[in-house]
């Protein structure tokens, strides 16, 4: 077996082995070819740093990294990590992780960070094993949202461009690199991006993501909470996408959230926790 970058490996050869490595996952994922390159689009995927391990030419397990400045620091986030079922138990993980730590510490990388399923004992052990430590559990949400209330007064407009300052400040937690500003920055014009104001003050937002019916983010100012102002948004996505939506990674300390996701009637059957390992020094 040779492990290498992806960066010369055909995108068709990528997408079976993805596909047939998350087949029977927790959660299974299959894509198809515009998907895992919308993915790499969207989470900065750099395959010249993603890394797969190879079997007689034959790619049967990959490391996919996405690259982000944030905060100053560089930074990198495992986007996916799969091994095809035939080549299971080898260690074929923990081989890539020592071949590309080198890599990331020689380039100046601060951390990387992840996110994997609480129930996925042999995938935290694995990541353990390399270093990483867990910083948080996320949930993650499902369901066909029951509003029974909207705010009459609330104005709901389409948001132009993303003033973070401002968005920032409805927040009580930090959202997931998939979530995050740098992330969703990258595809603005896919979301459907709405601001709730009153009168001529902004004081709540929603971004969607069509394709997947998914919510991205949802924030509303601490002064103007429980006041039907996220129902109103809710309604509207609701009302004009989808009757059934999703919304991942929200971080456990965000009470105010889990309780409205709660209150909608949507499910939480999936903890994830996020992981980091430090690559300074």
């Amino acid at each position: 077996m040779e492990i290498k970058t992806l960066k010369s490996t055909e995108m068709k050869d990528l997408l079976q082995a993805f596909n047939s490595s998350f087949t029977n996952y927790f959660v299974p994922l299959k894509y198809n070819l515009e998907q895992l390159q919308s993915k790499i689009a969207r989470e900065n995927i750099d395959l010249d740093l993603s890394i797969g391990v190879f079997k007689d030419d034959l790619l049967v397990a990959f490391m996919l990294h996405g690259v982000d400045t944030v905060n100053g620091e560089k930074a990198i986030y495992n986007a996916g990590t799969g091994v095809i079922p035939e080549e299971r138990s080898k260690g074929l993980s923990q081989k890539m992780y020592e071949f590309i730590i080198p890599i990331l510490k020689d380039q100046q990388f601060s951390y990387s960070i992840l996110e994997v399923i609480s129930e996925n004992q042999a995938a935290r052990k694995s990541y353990e094993n390399s270093g990483y430590k867990p910083i948080r559990d996320l949930w993650c949400y499902y369901g066909k949202p029951s509003v029974s209330k909207s705010n009459l007064d609330i104005q709901i407009r389409e948001m132009k461009e993303f003033n973070w300052d401002l968005m920032k400040s409805f927040w009580d937690i930090s959202p997931s690199w998939q979530n995050s500003q740098y992330s969703l920055s990258r595809v603005g014009e896919k979301l459907v991006s709405l601001a709730a104001y009153l009168g001529e003050k902004q004081v709540a937002y929603i971004l969607f993501n069509p394709e997947k019916n998914r919510v991205l983010q949802l924030a509303v100012s601490k002064e103007h909470r429980n006041l039907g102002v996220a129902s109103s948004l809710i309604k509207e996505i609701v009302t004009n996408y989808s009757s059934t939506i999703s919304i991942n990674n929200i971080d456990e300390k965000g009470s105010c959230l889990h309780g409205f996701l709660n209150f909608l009637g949507l499910e939480s059957e999936i903890k994830q926790i996020e992981m980091k390992l430090n690559l300074k020094g």
